[in-house]
Formats: C-alpha cells, structure tokens, sequence
C-alpha cells in the first residue's frame, strides 16, 4: 500500500517495491543519499549505498551512527541546521 499525497499521487517510491534492480538503479542516480530520520534501529539501505560507494548523509543516533562510526557526514537531529551544515559539507 502505498502513501497518497495531497494531489492523489503516490509518495512511496517505485524502487523500494519492485525487484533489486530498481533499487540498484535508483540509488546509481543520486549523488549522496540523505537519510533525515531522527532514528534508525539498523540502516540496512545505508549499507546498500555505502556498497555502491554512495556517500550517506544521516543523523548520529541508534544504528546508523554504530554502523557508520567516525563517518564525516554525520549530525544531531535535534540541532537546528545540523542536517543543512552536513549536506554543505557534502557539497563543497
């Protein structure tokens, strides 16, 4: 089942319901990926990027921050422009 937005359009994407290769597709077309989660048990889509050589971009609580221990795009989720200075520092 997917998420409706307010125009009846479906905001679940494609990739993460269909086979591996969507998956693998989307993920080739992104340039960094940002998880905006406040919380992640276990970041296994994380672990798909990185085995792509996608850099993530995610918050330092729960799963994430032990899977990705002394990363540099990490930041506080509950620091107002944390997550803007992490995506600048990815830019630049």
């Amino acid at each position: 089942m997917a998420l409706r937005n307010r125009n009846g359009g479906s905001q679940t994407p494609d990739c993460w319901l269909k086979p591996a290769r969507n998956t693998q597709r989307f993920l080739n077309s992104l340039d960094a990926l940002v998880i905006p989660s406040l919380y992640e048990a276990f970041g296994y889509v994380a672990l798909e990027a990185m085995q792509r050589g996608l850099p993530v971009i995610c918050s330092n609580n729960g799963g994430l921050d032990e899977i990705l221990e002394g990363y540099k795009y990490k930041y506080s989720p509950y620091v107002e422009g944390e997550l803007e200075r992490a995506i600048k520092e990815f830019i630049e």
